[in-house]
């Protein structure tokens, strides 16, 4: 089977992955003005070396050039990223390599002006692994490898500065097994962080602040596709009576035993979050204009028949319900509001259905 250059290419790139690094924009942005900055000292440390020795050789006198123009297209490159932050996918990976190529080509160049320099060489190939994960940062260091035996032989002092030459392939050869395993342990350090910060630890859901992410692309979302979305508040009429009879433990079960039922009663790509102790939402989208509410007053059902089903197995005769409240959001309403306006409305269409229940009328109320 033929696999096409781009195709190759994509598949390259989505391996390492530096693409999907959840600050991209930032880092590339930082990096961006960190290579502005050392391309132009490059070129002035190359005009340098030419007044103070005098040689006229090609690789010394084309490094000038060669840095600016680098340094011209990182500033380029940093005003486009700006302009078109989704499209950095293959140039991320770009500018990983020809990094460590121009640092590559510096060193060899210029080798006892920029020897004492050499622990750059160390943080051009370890920050792209803190920045975009560790395949990056292997990414950085075979390009730089490569690099060096492509072009250090190009300059008879690497084979003749036994010293500088060896300090250099003792330096390569330790980073990956130095910074490695650092990468991966940070990675799991940071993933656990991400966890803690954005799940309930109880049930697994997902918390207030993750909702708030995934309301605001519902809603982007939304608006692009002119789809609607609805979101389904529901908390626990009674609930403290489970812990004060039955104890902690049992309102814990109760919470875990809703959150897994509530869960399969949703589709593919709705979200579920727990946001207090008792209160639940559910997140759908890409309904139909038509559907919209309709689907939401199908699914309040269901919500409302789980808990209750959930609460006899576990809490019997203690009387737990949910009360739901529903706001539903077309595409064109979505670009007049925010994901707080959309959380607000559907607060208080459940304490209007709470209401109607102490009132002896059905537990559930649709926002206007």
């Amino acid at each position: 089977m033929k696999i096409s250059a781009c195709t190759l290419l994509q598949r390259v790139t989505h391996y390492f992955g530096a693409h999907r690094a959840e600050f991209r924009v930032l880092h590339e942005l930082d990096r961006a003005t960190y290579r502005i900055r050392i391309a132009f000292s490059f070129a002035a440390l190359a005009l340098w070396a030419q007044l103070v020795d005098g040689r006229d050789e090609l690789m010394l006198t084309t490094l000038p050039a060669i840095a600016v123009a680098y340094g011209l297209w990182a500033w380029v490159y940093r005003r486009w990223i700006q302009a078109q932050p989704e499209s950095l996918v293959l140039t991320q990976h770009v500018q990983i390599v020809v990094d460590q190529a121009l640092t590559v080509w510096a060193l060899t160049v210029m080798p006892q002006l920029i020897a004492p320099l050499m622990p750059l060489m160390t943080v051009q190939i370890v920050r792209p692994g803190f920045r975009f994960g560790n395949r990056c940062m292997w990414l950085a260091w075979g390009a730089s490898v490569l690099a060096s035996l492509l072009l250090m032989p190009l300059n008879g002092h690497w084979a003749l500065g036994e010293q500088l030459t060896q300090t250099y392939i003792v330096m390569l050869a330790v980073i990956p097994h130095l910074f490695g395993p650092l990468n991966r342990h940070l990675d799991r350090l940071t993933a656990d962080l991400r966890a803690s910060a954005t799940s309930d630890p109880l049930t697994g859901l997902g918390n207030r602040r993750m909702l708030s992410e995934h309301l605001r692309q519902a809603q982007a979302r939304s608006r692009r596709d002119g789809s609607s979305l609805a979101l389904i508040l529901f908390d626990l009429d009674r609930f403290k009576a489970v812990n004060d009879t039955l104890g902690h433990a049992a309102g814990d079960r109760l919470l875990v035993r809703i959150a897994q039922t509530v869960q399969a009663l949703a589709r593919e790509g709705d979200f579920l979050a727990r946001i207090g102790g008792d209160e639940f939402v559910l997140l759908v989208e890409g309904l139909p204009a038509q559907a919209a509410q309709r689907h939401a007053e199908g699914l309040r059902e269901r919500i409302v028949a789980a808990v209750q089903q959930a609460a006899e197995a576990l809490s019997p005769g203690l009387g737990v319900s949910a009360s739901v409240g529903i706001q539903c959001q077309a595409g064109a309403d979505a670009a007049r509001s925010d994901d707080m306006d959309l959380m607000d409305a559907t607060d208080r269409a459940m304490y209007v259905a709470k209401r109607a229940k102490q009132a002896g009328r059905s537990g559930s109320a649709l926002a206007s």
